[in-house]
């Protein structure tokens, strides 16, 4: 108990009322990890850090100020667990610095001492319905794959939004729908 992704734990503040733990660890810094960083420690957990593989954050920048610099958490970049720690329940992770080669470096390992780790990684676009409906799916993007005018593999079928790539803001999402609508109703 205590591992879950950041979007199982916002489903559980968000719709469920529950708080997933009270000392919390984030790994990945995307804009989910980010929110959820704010939102846990506004429903009153202490959010330790959050560790981000890359050598730069994965968010957008007003997600970092907005939920990270103005609750005072550390952003770890260049950084990842590397172990977790418990029998029933989280107890702690160990977190490493990385080198160029993401491989951990033994002399930067610590122990966190949490209950909970949110997983803020890997996200990948909602491509059920493309794969059960049969369409080409991108083997990088794991979403459909898609022409300038937004339509599939399956002639007369397009896709747009967090069904070919998963989006940053809503506005990309909007402009993907609109010509993807533009060219179904041509």
């Amino acid at each position: 108990a205590g591992i879950f992704t950041a979007g199982t734990a916002q489903r559980f503040v968000n719709i469920e009322g529950c708080l997933p733990g009270k000392e919390v660890v984030i790994l990945g810094s995307g804009d989910i990890g980010l929110i959820m960083a704010r939102r846990m420690t506004l429903e009153g957990a202490s959010v330790k850090m959050v560790c981000e593989l890359m050598p730069y954050p994965g968010g957008l920048t007003r997600n970092i100020v907005q939920c990270l610099d103005d609750y005072n958490i550390p952003l770890k970049l260049s950084c990842t667990v590397v172990e977790i720690h418990g029998r029933q329940r989280v107890e702690g992770v160990t977190i490493a610095s990385v080198d160029k080669d993401f491989k951990p470096v033994p002399e930067t390992f610590e122990f966190v001492k949490c209950d909970t780790l949110l997983l803020s990684v890997g996200l990948i676009p909602e491509n059920e319905l493309s794969a059960d409906a049969g369409i080409a799916i991108d083997p990088l993007t794991l979403g459909p794959i898609v022409n300038e005018s937004m339509e599939t593999s399956i002639k007369g079928v397009f896709a747009c939004g967090n069904v070919v790539h998963v989006h940053d803001v809503v506005a990309s999402v909007t402009i993907e729908a609109q010509r993807a609508g533009a060219n179904a109703a041509m």
